[in-house]
């Protein structure tokens, strides 16, 4: 059980990452979230490089 919680884990903060890199590019380039939730910190600084591909 430890080990399968270990896993999801991981795979909540690949997910998290995601998001954040998904809510950056849409501020960066343009469009909004489907939805009416404040958007999170997607300040390059706080989670990519300037430049960052992913």
């Amino acid at each position: 059980m430890l080990g399968q919680r270990e896993r999801i884990v991981s795979q909540l903060h690949e997910l998290e990452l995601a998001l954040l890199t998904t809510d950056y590019k849409i501020a960066k380039y343009g469009g909004v979230p489907d939805d009416d939730r404040a958007p999170a910190d997607t300040s390059p600084s706080s989670h990519h490089q300037e430049g960052d591909p992913s």
